[in-house]
């Protein structure tokens, strides 16, 4: 390690010590120091999937070290650049883990949207980026989230609750258009409920069911 850390002295650019000596800081536990080197290694790579595998290791060390705000600013720029899905599900965990809602909304959103998972695990996304913009007052990105959703996956119970429990907190129950929408959609749900999502469904079903006149029906 001494003697690394001395060829870097004399010459600050030599990759192989850079390499090696990350490495060490890695095995050591040392993620802070792995992590200067690691993005001092990006700066020299020569192609983009060096550069980018390098920058991932690098946010990988700020989130061990605890540095999660670094770690986060570093994994959006690998994300704008090359959004796989290393690095989208790191731009996840982290967001996560500091509690911030915009930035787990956003993360989540753009692991959606790459279009790598299966519509199932899209609409979970989508719904838990409808919840963090809900939590933050952005009721209109979630119910744009929502919505995305239940495009993803119409079949899905906690998608088509939440994104119907929105219309319904923006409008009520709307127009008869809306009404006849509403209940198309909570039709498309598959599976068993739970108790509370019985409920709901049930007074969104009413609800609409009154403003199409079948009162009865609602009952």
């Amino acid at each position: 390690c001494a003697e690394l850390e001395a060829l870097l002295k004399e010459a600050p650019e030599n990759e192989s010590a850079l390499r090696y000596l990350a490495d060490l800081y890695e095995r050591r536990g040392e993620f802070e120091e792995a992590a200067a080197l690691l993005r001092r290694l990006a700066e020299l790579a020569r192609g983009p999937q060096t550069r980018n595998d390098l920058g991932l290791r690098a946010a990988f060390a700020l989130r061990d070290a605890g540095d999660l705000r670094s770690a986060l600013g570093l994994v959006k720029t690998l994300v704008d650049r090359e959004p796989d899905l290393d690095s989208l599900a790191l731009y996840v965990e982290i967001a996560r883990a500091i509690g911030d809602d915009f930035e787990l909304g956003a993360a989540l959103e753009r692991a959606a949207l790459a279009g790598r998972h299966n519509p199932t695990i899209a609409a979970e996304m989508w719904v838990e980026a409808a919840q963090a913009a809900a939590r933050t007052g952005n009721t209109s990105l979630a119910l744009l989230r929502a919505q995305r959703a239940t495009a993803s996956d119409a079949t899905s119970a906690e998608a088509q609750l939440f994104a119907r429990g929105l219309e319904y907190r923006e409008r009520a129950a709307g127009t008869p258009t809306d009404a006849e929408r509403t209940l198309a959609e909570l039709a498309k749900i598959a599976g068993d409920l739970a108790d509370e999502d019985v409920a709901l469904g049930a007074f969104l079903r009413a609800a609409a069911l009154v403003v199409l006149g079948r009162t009865r029906e609602a009952r």
